[in-house]
């Protein structure tokens, strides 16, 4: 029985250490053990060096309000690396993040970073099992959370302020002036099997330097993005490029572009879906609400909510020379004020299904006369569908197509209001339903803060 008590213990002796000091926190990190718990009480902790955390540590704060772990004035890294070259984690000035996370099932909760001087709060490279919880990071220079090849990891219920900037592309050490690469709150290069949920990302500052994505990455594969409220100056997700596969995008609010396009449109999984974005509230189309093309995408029941005078841009828009085979389809989907154009491609379209959807047109700001539907030159008609629609034009009468070519496409069942080119197609009735298979009802945001009922979001 003393056995046993003394192994016990050891053991949670090892799971937990009490720190309260730079020095105390330091040492326990360098000199503990992996799996080792290390709780650091509340205060201010001024910090001159890196964190480099073993497998399976947990660092936990006394609550994001009460533990502050900041750069001391000393520990200035230099920005000659920033921006860093997305695709190559040598180019990644490690030193300069809080914490270096290169091992396995590692937790971060319950503290606030704060490092107005560090290129970022989070650094990982290989590693599985990230969680990173309760946690506030605010005020750093490129990105809150920058990794390359994260697996099955879970950053949940953060608070992102003003975590991240903007680089000079090109001139690296120069901040961006409207122009070069954005970081993220969130950066993340090959990830798979995890989970970005009820995280508040917003900025408030404005100026040179300081515009920045919510989430960005490159190559996602089978991650769920949800119940997120992003609010930050550039686009609030973008995953372009690379070979996305099973990815959902949902329960969100989005006051910035979803961007996700692909060179014509990529391959198609086995499982058929790249991108599955439902139940989200957008709130922009400056300069897309979703960034095209990108094959195998299914759009619905989510609410975009322009206002009058943020009506820049497209609901969708792909703006390549290339052809996307498709499928993609929108579907059940609220649109208010579609701006320049419900979907404005210059890209060639194939297999591309606009249904059930419910759309009021208003003129805006803009005085907006434009077609609601554009297809790229190369686009085959024959393949595209515009059925069971409600579109209501207000104010400006709008044409359904800017040309002749866009008005070939099938167009079935749709009621059309306010539309000033309805006599230069058929539009059979079939007698299905229009608009909306069932009512448009659904709680987003990081807290569902945001109650979506039809067309009003309370």
């Amino acid at each position: 029985m003393k056995a046993f008590s003394l192994l016990s213990a050891i053991a949670a002796y090892t799971a937990a250490q009490n720190v309260s000091t730079v020095d105390q926190l330091y040492s326990a990190v360098d000199n503990g053990s992996e799996g080792v718990t290390i709780e650091v009480a509340a205060g201010t902790y001024e910090l001159t060096k890196t964190l480099q955390l073993k497998s399976g540590m947990t660092i936990v704060g006394a609550g994001m309000e009460k533990t502050i772990l900041t750069n001391a004035p000393s520990w200035k890294p230099s920005t000659e690396m920033l921006p860093d070259k997305e695709l190559e984690r040598e180019s990644v000035d490690q030193t300069a993040y809080m914490f270096v996370v290169s091992a396995d099932d590692i937790t971060i909760s319950d503290l606030v970073v704060k490092a107005p001087d560090l290129h970022g709060a989070v650094f990982g490279m290989n590693m599985a099992g990230l969680t990173i919880r309760n946690v506030r990071i605010e005020e750093v220079l490129y990105s809150g959370i920058r990794t390359f090849g994260m697996k099955g990891c879970n950053i949940t219920d953060n608070d992102f302020i003003d975590a991240g900037g903007r680089w000079q592309d090109g001139e690296r050490g120069r901040i961006g002036n409207g122009q070069g690469m954005s970081g993220g709150a969130i950066y993340a290069t090959w990830f798979s099997d995890c989970d970005i949920s009820n995280n508040v990302m917003s900025a408030t500052k404005t100026g040179d330097g300081h515009d920045h994505y919510g989430i960005k990455g490159r190559q996602a594969v089978n991650v769920r993005i949800h119940h997120n409220s992003i609010r930050t100056t550039g686009f609030s997700i973008e995953l372009p490029f690379e070979l996305d596969e099973d990815n959902e995008i949902d329960h969100n609010v989005l006051e910035g572009t979803v961007s996700i396009p692909k060179y014509e449109g990529g391959p198609v999984p086995e499982s058929g879906v790249t991108f599955h974005i439902h139940h989200n509230y957008f709130g922009t189309t400056s300069p897309d609400g979703i960034e095209l093309v990108r094959n195998g995408v299914e759009v619905d029941h989510n609410l975009f909510d322009i206002p009058l005078d943020k009506d820049h841009g497209h609901i969708l828009g792909g703006h390549g020379q290339t052809t996307a085979q498709g499928p993609f389809s929108f579907h059940d989907n609220l649109v208010s004020n579609p701006a320049h154009s419900l979907l404005y491609a210059s890209d060639g379209l194939e297999n591309v299904s606009f249904y059930n959807n419910e759309v009021i047109a208003n003129p805006g700001s803009q005085n907006l006369k434009d077609g609601l539907f554009n297809f790229g030159k190369d686009s085959d008609l024959s393949t595209i569908e515009i059925r069971n629609n409600i579109i209501e034009c207000v104010g400006n009468r709008r044409p359904l197509g800017r040309n002749d070519k866009d008005r070939t496409v099938v167009i079935e069942n749709n009621k059309l209001v306010g539309v000033s080119d309805t006599d230069k197609y058929e539009n059979p009735q079939t007698g299905e339903k229009q608009g909306l298979t069932e009512p448009l009802k659904f709680k987003c945001g990081a807290y569902e803060e945001l109650q979506v009922d039809g067309w009003n979001a309370t």
